[in-house]
């Protein structure tokens, strides 16, 4: 099985990190006040300005996935500008292949919120700090998770 990220733009479209990023620091920005009770969404909000720093965070969230996943399951893992793919060992990730890039992503998104809401919001920062490991965890489970054997007919 290959897992692979393209974490550029392709035809204006986002990847889906970049976009779980998006969407929750929106939601962040929404939820968080300053002292006098305003909304701080514009400032707690990824703009266009913040992409290379998120960017940045996202790569860094995948090498620490591959570093998870460690040599007894990856065959090979390649990175250029902005683009990542690995391949799994054959016994591991036939069955849920879809689930371990969905989970994958999620896991790197969490990464990388928590690294740029460090800068933008500290406070809210910590939960995603300590949602990380767990989401590294589930990515990994997943990817590691074996399918059944095929049955055979044997006539």
């Amino acid at each position: 099985m290959k897992i692979y990220y393209d974490i550029t733009d392709v035809d204006g479209q986002r990847v889906f990190p970049l976009e779980r990023v998006r969407m929750v620091s929106a939601h962040e920005g929404v939820m968080a006040v300053s002292q006098g009770g305003d909304s701080l969404y514009k400032d707690v909000r990824v703009t266009k300005g913040d992409e290379p720093f998120v960017l940045v965070c996202i790569e860094e969230g995948l090498r620490l996935v591959e570093e998870a996943l460690g040599s007894m399951l990856l065959e090979e893992g390649t990175y250029t500008d902005g683009y990542c793919e690995w391949t799994l060992k054959e016994s591991y990730g036939k069955r849920q292949e879809q689930s371990a890039v969905d989970m994958v992503g999620e896991a790197v998104a969490i990464y990388a919120l928590w690294r740029w809401l460090d800068v933008r919001l500290p406070g809210r920062a910590a939960s995603y700090l300590e949602l990380w490991p767990v989401k590294l965890k589930q990515a990994v489970g997943i990817v590691c998770e074996k399918g059944r054997p095929e049955l055979t007919d044997y006539d």
